[in-house]
């Protein structure tokens, strides 16, 4: 039998390739830009043909502010764009609840981060109390990490980090993960 390197094939042909596409969105719609500068860049993605954008609440404005862009947001690109939110750890799992009920009236497709990362007790708190997509996982970098969510399964997305747990272990996760109807956004830092 050959070995792997011998198969000169690309990694995604060996390890059993399904799809020639993948979704893809456009990131960086960052709080530091404010609320014009992220409505402008999600607008020039969607130029692009990117069907979904991610901004970025928390940290810098306030809560009515952060309303206030997602708000302006949805109404900005429509509903034929998917807008994801990041938090990046920002709220305590009380807020979070609070905003993304909130949120929930712009059609927002998930909330990501919306507490600490080893708040798993917040996370399971969070998804349970809203409709919306609760995803995490990025500060996580192997299924050890991640068992608390694979045990819990609340989260239907999760983001173990590739460039830190590497390809094996993102493959053993999104095995895990898939059992229990669970699917992976890989995050990749630097993205």
């Amino acid at each position: 039998m050959p070995s792997a390197s011998g198969a000169n094939l690309p990694l995604h042909r060996l390890w059993g390739h399904f799809r020639s596409t993948i979704p893809a969105y456009g990131s960086g719609c960052w709080r530091g830009l404010g609320g014009d500068g992220m409505i402008e860049k999600a607008q020039r993605y969607v130029a692009q043909g990117y069907k979904a954008i991610k901004m970025q609440v928390a940290h810098v404005h306030d809560r009515h502010t952060d309303l206030a862009n997602v708000r302006r947001m949805r109404e900005a690109l429509g509903p034929g764009i998917e807008i994801m939110v990041d938090v990046n750890m920002g709220w305590t799992a009380d807020t979070a609840i609070q905003m993304g009920r909130k949120f929930e009236d712009y059609d927002v497709y998930w909330l990501e981060e919306p507490v600490a990362a080893d708040d798993f007790c917040g996370y399971l708190r969070v998804a349970d109390a809203l409709d919306l997509r609760i995803v995490g996982g990025e500060s996580h970098f192997t299924r050890y990490d991640l068992r608390p969510f694979l045990e819990n399964p609340k989260l239907p997305i999760l983001q173990p980090d590739v460039m830190r747990g590497g390809l094996t272990e993102l493959r053993k996760i999104a095995a895990i993960a898939d059992t229990w109807g669970m699917s992976l956004a890989p995050h990749l830092f630097p993205s």
